[in-house]
């Protein structure tokens, strides 16, 4: 029986382990892809230097978050989260700078953006799926 048990509560970590991982990656994907669409919403409307403060200041509410207190795993995704941050904050400010106003732009379109897109195709199996299309 303690046998079972000791099997059991390995399962249950690993399951737990990978679903944590599954959440982040999920987490971490969901940020770049919202940041996609709206970077190329403020593009459309005329709008980078408003993004870029916002941009900013979301930086800023997470470096709160980072001053807590957190377990090492917590710091280590809002490292994750905040490298990610810093680098579109940075990309819009470059955007900014090189003058965009349309998607077609070469410093838009050579950025690796990530969308969510419905998809027609059974990668998962399932029909009506969706998929994340990384582009640049």
């Amino acid at each position: 029986m303690e046998t079972e048990r000791l099997i059991i509560d390995n399962k249950l970590q690993e399951y737990h382990a990978k679903c944590y991982q599954l959440f982040f990656v999920s987490f971490l994907l969901s940020g770049q892809v919202y940041w996609s669409v709206e970077t190329e919403a403020a593009i459309q409307e005329n709008k980078l230097q408003e993004y870029h403060s916002k941009c900013h200041q979301q930086l800023l509410d997470v470096t709160q978050l980072v001053r807590m207190d957190l377990t090492k795993l917590q710091r280590v995704s809002l490292g994750a989260l905040v490298t990610l941050d810093v680098h579109g904050r940075d990309v819009i400010e470059n955007l900014v700078k090189a003058g965009v106003t349309n998607e077609g732009d070469f410093e838009w379109s050579a950025q690796l953006r990530y969308y969510w897109l419905e998809s027609s195709e059974a990668y998962s199996g399932t029909h009506n799926a969706y998929l994340i299309q990384v582009a640049n």
